[in-house]
């Protein structure tokens, strides 16, 4: 059976350049004409192999989570719930059990399709991998090379015990570009003047201790703001607060041992001996900090009730203060904040399903749990067609979507690649109207590549993040999202032109509630699957959008896609969504 050497490294430093060479990601191809270097393609996955994935992390997630309770408790010498430590943790140990069972799974596919005599990966051993908080983390295992490969060879170094192991240097550019303990760091002086203001004076002269805490509920600011003064005639901005973490503490992390069973999984057990290296610090070295602050002047001390559609993944100030809070049995909303929430079979599995009271969406009420109300970040917009706008086209982050079991790690490079060659088939008159939507992922390296560069010599006008996305949508005469993205659904609620293209298996990924509503947008030429007839599709009615897009079977398949799932708001919905709160 021919052998191969496998890559976890992007510096392409090898002792013979004839051998054999495979990778998990793409990389710089001025470097691969140097070596014999192919990335690999794993399979697409069927719904039920999907399915299995995450019913198997989630098996995984309920029994760690109470071990790591109990451990965490007996270290901070503490008494908090199971639940309190979800709302705590839950966010970041689902992103492990993740990434690791990703990684994981294509391990396998690569003992089972090749000969793997050699592994040369970066070398792990001495390596740090406490990150400050859940969002460092994230953003680390999704944006950082170096991580990324450290990651994996920590794994495979775990699983091939008969593999020669050579360790390789980081490239200067994966050094140069790291991510690490890039922490949701955000602080009081962002607060508006008149924030700062009003705040001071709120504290000095009202008693907020029975307030009830709203914050980022996606809602527009205005509306969020009404929201607080119809439950409680009251106003006022709740702090972010800013953390400046201290070094590692092998000492303490040396206390955190989780239950290893034979009767555990191989992949199991190896979460458990390394979650000590891998728990963020605000849980560990930085806890006790984190708690006074979460149990002192900043948040109400008796609220009414909590309420949040954002904070409760990466705030983690609010997320002590949460967890304290609902140990004492204050109810705990959480609310929906974008796309693919119940459409995707992953976003089933989400930890804020579970440690929520209650969880408010935009429409879907498939459980008892789960209450409908509207599209929060519609509320106060409306879209007046523009014949003369722009073609907008809107790309993706550029990330590794490496916490998402069905898709692959190179999925997003490629068609990036693709719809920038696509894209030049449109007519010259709609290129002159067409700005591209990026973001700063694209002026990044990712492997070696900077995909701006795909871009800039096309001759098309491109937006770098800079401008707010509502002025775009108001000035446009089309829009088109590369991807499934939230602003289908609030361009939906708001009758906004809009094309998107899907994967072509996106099937496979979709709870059987929604196979049908994706069907409807497919069949009336709303969602795309193939690059070629969007832009073909784009040519033919450009010049009769509007006439296109208001056709009352297309208007009749938005709606049906609506029902009972992305709502348009009216009039009365804060009054309501105050009265829905208020009486849980």
């Amino acid at each position: 059976m021919k052998k191969y050497s496998l890559f976890l490294s992007d510096n392409l430093k090898v002792i013979d350049p004839k051998e054999n060479l495979i990778g998990l990601v793409p990389l710089d191809t001025k470097d691969c004409l140097k070596i014999n270097f192919k990335k690999i393609n794993f399979s697409n996955l069927k719904e039920s192999e999907i399915l299995e994935r995450y019913k198997n992390c989630k098996s995984i997630f309920d029994r760690i989570l109470p071990d790591l309770a109990k451990t965490l408790n007996k270290v901070h010498n503490t008494n908090l719930s199971e639940r309190a430590w979800n709302i705590i943790l839950g966010t970041w140990l689902t992103d492990y059990i993740l990434i690791f069972y990703k990684i994981y799974s294509q391990m396998k596919y690569i003992k089972k399709n090749y000969n793997i005599n050699k592994i040369y990966s970066l070398d792990f051993k001495n390596f740090d991998f406490s990150v400050d908080d859940t969002y460092s983390f994230r953003m680390a295992s999704s944006k950082d090379d170096q991580w990324f490969f450290l990651l994996s060879a920590k794994l495979f170094d775990y699983f091939f015990k008969d593999v020669e192991f050579l360790y390789n240097s980081p490239s200067q550019r994966s050094l140069d570009k790291t991510f690490l303990n890039e922490g949701n760091k955000k602080s009081l002086k962002n607060f508006k003047f008149f924030s700062k203001i009003s705040n001071y004076l709120i504290r000095k002269f009202f008693n907020y201790n029975n307030k009830a805490l709203i914050t980022k509920t996606a809602l527009p600011y205005f509306y969020e703001k009404k929201l607080q003064f119809k439950v409680d005639k009251f106003i006022i901005d709740w702090p972010d607060i800013y953390l400046k973490y201290g070094t590692k503490n092998k000492n303490l992390r040396s206390k955190i041992s989780l239950d290893f069973k034979k009767n555990y999984s191989k992949f199991e057990n190896f979460l458990r001996i390394n979650i000590k290296e891998f728990l963020p610090k605000f849980t560990l070295e930085n806890f006790h900090e984190v708690k006074t602050i979460a149990e002192g002047k900043l948040f109400p001390k008796f609220p009414k009730f909590i309420f949040t559609s954002i904070s409760y993944a990466y705030d983690e100030c609010f997320k002590f203060y949460t967890a304290l809070q609902i140990d004492k049995k204050v109810v705990y909303h959480v609310g929906q904040h974008g796309q693919n929430y119940f459409t995707q079979i992953g976003h089933n599995f989400l930890p804020e399903l579970t440690f929520s009271d209650n969880f408010i969406t935009w429409g879907f009420n498939g459980t008892d749990k789960l209450k409908k109300n509207f599209n929060f970040k519609t509320i106060g917009k409306s879209y007046k067609f523009k014949n003369d706008g722009n073609l907008i086209i809107f790309f993706p982050w550029v990330n590794r979507s490496i916490n998402t079991l069905h898709s692959n790690n190179i999925d997003v490079f490629d068609r990036i690649k693709n719809l920038a060659k696509i894209i030049q088939n449109l007519k010259p008159e709609i290129r002159k109207k067409t700005i591209i939507r990026l973001n700063k992922s694209y002026y990044e390296n990712f492997y070696g590549i900077k995909y701006f560069d795909l871009f800039k010599d096309l001759g098309f006008k491109c937006d770098d993040g800079s401008s707010p996305v509502d002025e775009l949508i108001r000035n446009c005469k089309l829009s088109f999202y590369t991807y499934d993205s939230t602003g289908v659904l609030e361009n939906l609620v708001l009758n906004v032109p809009t094309i998107f293209l899907n994967n072509n298996d996106f099937k496979e990924n979709l709870t059987n509630n929604f196979k049908k509503k994706y069907e409807l947008l497919y069949e009336n030429e709303i969602m795309f699957l193939d690059e070629k007839k969007l832009i073909e599709h784009i040519n033919l009615n450009w010049d009769n959008v509007d006439n296109w897009w208001m056709k009352n079977e297309r208007q009749l398949a938005i709606s049906k896609f609506n029902k009972n799932f992305n709502l348009k708001p009216s009039k009365n919905s804060i009054d309501n969504l105050a009265k829905d709160l208020i009486s849980f």
